[in-house]
């Protein structure tokens, strides 16, 4: 190990000069319980087989990156081992920079593990956790101010296998990312906020309870998502998912898919809110797609809520019990308009309602709601008829499986 400013004050650890740390081993930074490291205008570079470890096996650590110091290292992890609960890595200020040559897990096998990037500090790894294995519990990540950056070269998983995971992006920061996925697993109840200006950028895919249940997406207060194809109870590969939610509420709140949007793509009881001028856009959106699916909803409610389709929308496509309420003035778009499209679904006519004044589905082309359609797929037509809608020849997941 080569340091050049290293000040020990009572468990802190402060590096103000030019650090070239290597060690087989990075447990020795972090030595027991409640100790803080501070890399204050410094860089540092951390060469380990083991990665850098805030809280190993132990609890209440914490990781100071701020004033402009920069911290490199191969693998990060806060909270290692079960016992590793507690620790904190906040980067802070202009500059400030902890950057992953690998991933970076915030609660690998512990419990109430966190990380908060704010006043443009930024982070960098290739896969981004938040809860990676089981047993883990209650981590979270907070991203806040405007210049504030999460960028994950690959994937970004809020509860991989954990439990009540959470991520937040408030005040104009900005999370990157190839496929989101919240709610990896079954029994997951993991939460992601998008609030006050911030943005959420999806290269790929966006899943919402991908194979969990009880996850949960919210969009508020100009918080902006965009995706590839979005999903709330994705269920890849058959796996049912269950009770997975997205709220997107207020003015200038949007989640935004360049191609497909699903409510319950597999599974129950998953379900779509759009409120007070909130919007969402897709290409095609389905609500209840697959055989395996029931009781999909979505609520579009209030003036200026919109959920615009470029071209249609198919309200059942295979799934049973799926419905779609337009009120308060909201208003739903799309090209050609479905309920009930297939044989296998069932028990969605009669569910599309428009409650209030002026609330509005507007079709371009014509649709008779209820319709019973066989299973067979032919070429795509203007009319939601026995010729009708072709779903698309492949339904992209994103991801590792």
């Amino acid at each position: 190990m080569v340091t050049r400013g290293v000040w020990h004050l009572s468990g802190v650890v402060v590096l103000i000069g030019t650090i070239f740390l290597q060690n087989n081993t990075v447990r020795a930074q972090y030595t027991s319980s409640f100790q803080t490291n501070i890399i204050s205008g410094v860089a540092s570079n951390w060469v380990s087989d083991s990665g850098y470890l805030v809280g190993s096996n132990i609890a209440f650590d914490v990781l100071l990156i701020q004033n402009g110091g920069v911290l490199s290292n191969g693998f990060g992890y806060i909270g290692y081992y079960t016992r590793g609960s507690n620790n904190l890595a906040v980067v802070s200020g202009s500059g400030s920079v902890w950057n992953n040559q690998f991933d970076l897990a915030v609660g690998k096998r512990g419990r109430n593990n966190s990380l908060v990037i704010s006043n443009q500090g930024q982070v960098f790894d290739n896969t981004g956790y938040v809860g990676y294995n089981v047993g883990s519990s209650n981590n979270s990540v907070l991203v806040t101010g405007d210049g504030s950056v999460w960028s994950n070269r690959l994937d970004l998983y809020v509860g991989r296998s954990g439990t009540a995971s959470s991520l937040v992006m408030s005040n104009h920061a900005q999370v990157f990312d190839n496929n989101g996925f919240v709610g990896w697993v079954p029994h997951s109840s993991d939460r992601v906020v998008v609030t006050g200006g911030a943005v959420w950028r999806n290269s790929l895919d966006l899943d919402v309870g991908h194979r969990g249940a009880n996850s949960t997406l919210v969009i508020s207060d100009q918080g902006q998502v965009f995706s590839r194809n979005g999903f709330v109870g994705d269920g890849s590969g058959g796996i049912t998912t269950s009770n997975n939610s997205a709220l997107v509420t207020g003015s200038g709140s949007v989640w935004s898919n360049q191609l497909n949007f699903y409510v319950g793509d597999f599974g129950n009881n998953n379900s779509l809110v759009i409120s007070n001028q909130g919007q969402v856009f897709d290409a095609y959106g389905y609500v209840g797609y697959n055989y395996t699916t029931s009781n999909s909803t979505v609520l579009v409610t209030g003036s200026g809520s919109v959920w615009s389709n470029r071209f249609d929308l198919v309200v059942g496509w295979s799934g049973t019990a799926s419905s779609l309420v337009i009120s308060n003035h909201a208003q739903v778009f799309d090209y050609s308009g479905c309920v009930g499209l297939s044989a296998s679904s069932a028990q969605n006519a009669g569910r599309l309602k428009r409650h209030a004044s002026r609330s509005t589905h507007t079709d371009t082309a014509t649709c008779e709601l209820g319709k019973a359609l066989p299973r067979e797929e032919p070429p795509r037509s203007t009319q939601c008829t026995r010729r009708g809608i072709t779903r698309p020849a492949t339904s992209p997941t994103g991801g590792p499986k």
